[in-house]
């Protein structure tokens, strides 16, 4: 992160099925996580490796990058990703679970959706086994940085693949007024050549 240490830390971990724990829950998301270099997915596995515990052995490890990643894990299609994603492999999200997530975005975290699907070659459809918040720090000298820069008349904007809510979160506590959220990591670079052609 620019704006925050880029040191994100799992928050919540909310089952949304009887089939699977907090402890479970983790456990899964963080072994089909495990090869991810993405700080979320490094957040979940470090979250789960300070409960002393070693994550299951992975296969099949997939990642759509600004998504999310697909492991198979005792013998199960494990996806942890955006709702999009998720939405994309015929797991649906109920009502309860989305209020859920719109409150622990207004709080600024960022929630990556769990979901399990079998392995069987005419399995449709998955389960949706829970969610995990996870939030950043906003760095000290953020807002100090951000005003110099207004000062100067250089307009700041805020481009990150963060979900709207989490992005303004930050972008106030920085105090930025122009927030592009919800980008793949291809849509930041398209952004930020328009802004460089427009010089």
């Amino acid at each position: 992160g620019t704006l925050t240490y880029g040191k994100p830390e799992v928050i919540e971990v909310i089952p949304c099925s009887m089939l699977f724990t907090k402890e479970t829950l983790l456990r899964m998301a963080a072994s089909a996580e495990q090869n991810s270099e993405h700080p979320l997915g490094k957040a979940i596995v470090s979250a789960y490796m300070r409960t002393g515990n070693k994550c299951d052995p992975s296969e099949n490890f997939t990642l759509e990058a600004g998504n999310g990643v697909c492991a198979t894990v005792n013998g199960m299609q494990v996806f942890a990703g955006k709702r999009g994603y998720i939405e994309t492999h015929a797991i649906s999200i109920s009502e309860e679970t989305e209020a859920s997530v719109a409150e622990l975005q207004s709080k600024g975290a960022t929630v990556i959706y769990i979901a399990t699907k079998s392995e069987a070659p005419c399995a449709t459809g998955g389960t949706l086994a829970g969610i995990i918040a996870l939030a950043d720090t906003i760095r000290a000298d953020a807002q100090k940085t951000v005003s110099q820069l207004v000062v100067q008349n250089i307009t700041p904007v805020l481009l990150t693949g963060d979900n709207k809510s989490a992005a303004n979160t930050i972008a106030a506590q920085a105090g930025i007024a122009t927030v592009r959220a919800g980008l793949l990591p291809e849509d930041k670079m398209n952004i930020i050549k328009s802004y460089e052609t427009k010089e």
